[in-house]
């Protein structure tokens, strides 16, 4: 066991989750998924509007929320230190 009794990081975890997929004989590289997606500022907000009076059609936005709009984005190689 790599991690007993220690800390593990977020790469750790990605590379064990890589290592699962490999020995199911998928390629997937879960680091590059998930960097792209835990990484940036901010999160989806996504909106679901039906409207009941004509057709009953089902309109879906989304659109990226910031809560500090003035915050900086930090370089994703600066979390990898």
């Amino acid at each position: 066991m790599t991690h007993m009794y220690s800390n593990a990081g977020r790469d750790d975890l990605w590379n064990k989750l890589t290592e699962a997929m490999q020995k199911e004989g998928k390629d997937i590289n879960i680091k590059e998924v998930m960097d792209c997606w835990t990484l940036q500022m901010g999160y989806p907000v996504v909106t679901i509007s039906k409207n009941y009076s004509l057709d009953h059609s089902v309109t879906i936005t989304q659109e990226h929320f910031v809560y500090d709009r003035d915050a900086r984005f930090r370089d994703p190689e600066l979390f990898n230190r």
